[in-house]
């Protein structure tokens, strides 16, 4: 999965450093000679299953600035659970951020699938099904109910000055991102991955079908 974001983050024409962050040798290993640099072994401190992402940005961004005098203007987070983005996505987010003077930050997003307006829970107190929302859309059809969106992971851009004072990927002023489900896939489990594994495996045959029949 590291190496799907990898490889699309190197066709970007916006970015020019490419750094990993991890206590895996393994992925160290993986990853070399793929133009990724890999500074340093993530302290243990920073790579339990708790650690927040943004501690693990922070202290990179903290190493760049007291070993290299350097601190780069933005910041992208690309999450190898995410590998369904594309090149063309990291750019589209570079050049929304860009060109938003009065923006501080971009996260990609996508449409929900199950809508929450219609979702439920169980009181504890008498077991009857309530609206886990209040709301006035009960008796609305899907497609009149107003549109919901979900952080997808896949990219989160920020201006490097507002993130390390903010110390969040969604300061004020955050643009949103819109992907389609197709690429917009999360891996958190097992079915997850299967289910991206598939996509790839069929995207890499319609690839080789192509340059067949065009080569």
């Amino acid at each position: 999965m590291i190496l799907w974001t990898v490889e699309e983050a190197k066709k970007s024409k916006y970015i020019n450093r490419i750094i990993l962050s991890t206590d895996n040798m393994e992925i160290v290993q993986a990853c070399k000679d793929r133009r990724v640099e890999i500074p340093f072994l993530r302290p243990k401190e920073l790579s339990r299953d708790d650690t927040p992402v943004i501690d693990v940005i922070l202290h990179l961004l903290e190493y760049l600035r007291s070993t290299e005098g350097y601190l780069p203007d933005f910041v992208v987070l690309l999450q190898p659970t995410s590998p369904l983005r594309t090149c063309e996505d990291i750019d589209n987010v570079c050049d929304m951020l860009t060109a938003n003077n009065e923006a501080n930050a971009v996260i990609s997003m996508t449409a929900v699938s199950q809508m929450p307006y219609w979702m439920r829970v169980i009181n504890n107190n008498d077991g009857y099904v309530e609206y886990f929302i209040s709301h006035n859309y009960k008796d609305c059809r899907r497609q009149d109910l107003p549109a919901i969106y979900i952080v997808n992971g896949a990219i989160y851009m920020c201006k490097t000055d507002i993130l390390m004072k903010s110390k969040t990927f969604s300061p004020e002023k955050t643009l949103g991102y819109l992907m389609p489900k197709c690429r917009s896939i999360d891996i958190d489990d097992i079915v997850d991955f299967k289910l991206v594994e598939s996509i790839l495996f069929d995207q890499d045959n319609r690839e080789k079908d192509e340059n067949f029949i065009g080569g």
